[in-house]
């Protein structure tokens, strides 16, 4: 996958799905080795499962570029992000 998408522009490798990888860690890791040998410039994060931050699940590993976390649309987490939304701007 790496040396196919190497040249396109706007990629962001999410690595997993929906959860941790558990007895997979090591087999997760060839593929960004993998993908790694032929891609260098596109950033590599990871989805886990819900409530766990990649860096916590995969911060030792040497690929991780950003963390990525989530919380499952509760009803509660969905009246959050609509009506109390908080936004950020840079000076």
């Amino acid at each position: 996958m790496g040396r196919r998408y190497q040249g396109f522009d706007n990629i962001t490798w999410l690595i997993g799905g929906d959860r941790n990888p558990e007895q997979a860690l090591e087999s997760v890791n060839a593929l960004v080795a993998g993908m790694r040998e032929s891609d260098h410039r596109h950033l590599l994060t990871a989805h886990c499962a819900p409530e766990n931050s990649a860096a916590e699940i995969y911060g030792n590993e040497g690929w991780l570029d950003f963390n990525s976390t989530y919380f499952p649309l509760t009803p509660i987490n969905s009246f959050i992000h609509c009506c109390c939304e908080t936004i950020t701007v840079r000076l």
